[in-house]
């Protein structure tokens, strides 16, 4: 009996500290965005300064839930509130729940698959809504409205696809450009520059360990406008459940 209880407790703590060595780690590691799980990843921004790491819910409306479907999501920002931004998201659906494919913002181009790092994507660029930056404030500091951005986004899905991860490239549209299908003369490879400086933007490794992570407040971060054109659409796996 002896044996047997002194078995049943070694069991025991060696299924804690299995547990411990298994928890999920995310956050900031040295500047970087950092996973231990689900997926495990560790993201790298060249060239642009840290501007903060939160965890936070967003509430997705439009998708048949009284109050908006709350998403638990982590989300690193790098750069200058007058660009370039870079941004880093890691968002986790609620049980029951599914990402939709990979749809096309609208009047997006340069649609592709590619790897950016270890990892891959899907890529397109598209312009963001004007004055909707959830990266910055209302005005600038200026006085002026909001710049039009123009965006390279790389996302991917997860996990039976309740996971979602998603890269973002920002820059101000340089004057006298109004549209993505309409370039003005003198400026036709921007938009393959601007890809470009995109992809080099982050750099994406697959293998990561962490004990701990940190977090850091964004100075501007706009919570309205993180809905479905910036997370994508999602969908019940099964009956909703309201209660």
């Amino acid at each position: 009996m002896f044996y047997r209880r002194m078995f049943s407790a070694l069991c025991l703590v060696t299924l804690l500290f299995g547990c411990q060595g298994q928890s999920q780690v995310r956050g900031l590691v040295d500047g970087q965005y950092l996973s231990t799980s689900r997926p495990a990843f560790a993201v790298q921004v060249r060239d642009l300064p840290l501007l903060g790491c939160e965890k936070r819910t967003f509430k997705l409306d439009g998708l048949g839930m009284m109050g908006g479907l709350g998403v638990e999501t982590w989300i690193a920002v790098y750069g200058s509130v007058k660009g370039p931004m870079a941004v880093v998201a890691h968002a986790d659906l609620p049980r029951g729940w599914k990402w939709d494919a990979n749809l096309s913002q609208p009047f997006s181009v340069h649609e592709d698959r590619l790897y950016v790092g270890d990892m891959p994507f899907f890529a397109q660029t598209f312009l963001g809504t004007p004055g909707k930056n959830p990266f910055t404030a209302e005005e600038t500091e200026d006085g002026k409205p909001e710049p039009l951005w123009v965006i390279r986004s790389f996302s991917q899905r997860f996990n039976d696809d309740t996971t979602k991860v998603i890269l973002e490239y920002r820059e101000p549209l340089p004057d006298g450009m109004h549209s993505l299908t309409a370039i003005p003369f003198g400026q036709s490879d921007f938009l393959k520059n601007f890809a470009s400086r995109a992809e080099k933007c982050f750099h994406v490794t697959q293998a990561v360990q962490a004990s701990h992570a940190q977090l850091k407040t964004i100075p501007h971060l706009r919570s309205r406008y993180l809905d479905t054109r910036f997370f994508g659409t999602a969908t019940p796996v099964g009956p909703v459940r309201l209660f």
